[in-house]
């Protein structure tokens, strides 16, 4: 790492301990740089220096629209963890409030084999691979049946 770059190591542990005041900070005492300064490691040059160095990286988490900065603080400015802040430290929440686009991909996909006009028993055999791909969570069997249906449709067999 060159001199005066992000240290990504800091960049992921903001994040972390940010995830980590949710539980202990309140609205009179919100997460503030304060409570991140011992998390740089790289310099230990005293007061301003670290907290510069820090600034520049809740700067950049900032620019990435992963935390908020809420300015009026005397010398430590306010952290606040944005939506996609919250998705970082809790991927999970990436399809929350969304709808899932794999239901409504097999639906349609099982709505072509239904009028595809092959004999009934290799429709069934498609629409069993197809099932049996979403049942096992694989998602390269999955992806090989969506290609093989796929074929079979776009060739015009329906």
């Amino acid at each position: 790492m060159a001199h005066g770059d992000l240290d990504l190591g800091l960049l992921h542990r903001i994040m972390i301990r940010l995830g980590e005041l949710r539980e202990t900070s309140s609205a009179w005492n919100p997460p503030c740089e304060a409570h991140l300064m011992d998390l740089v490691r790289e310099c230990r040059p005293t007061g301003q220096a670290v907290l510069n160095y820090l600034q520049r990286h809740t700067d950049y988490l900032n620019e990435r629209h992963l935390l908020k900065i809420v300015r009026g603080a005397p010398l430590y400015r306010v952290l606040q963890l944005t939506a996609k802040g919250q998705t970082y430290l809790q991927p999970e929440l990436a399809e929350f409030g969304e709808l899932p686009i794999l239901p409504a991909v097999v639906k349609g996909l099982e709505n072509k084999i239904a009028v595809l006009t092959y004999p009934e028993e290799e429709k069934e055999g498609m629409l069993h691979r197809l099932r049996e791909a979403l049942a096992e969570k694989g998602p390269d069997l999955l992806v090989k049946v969506l290609v093989e249906v796929g074929a079979k449709i776009a060739a015009g067999h329906g």
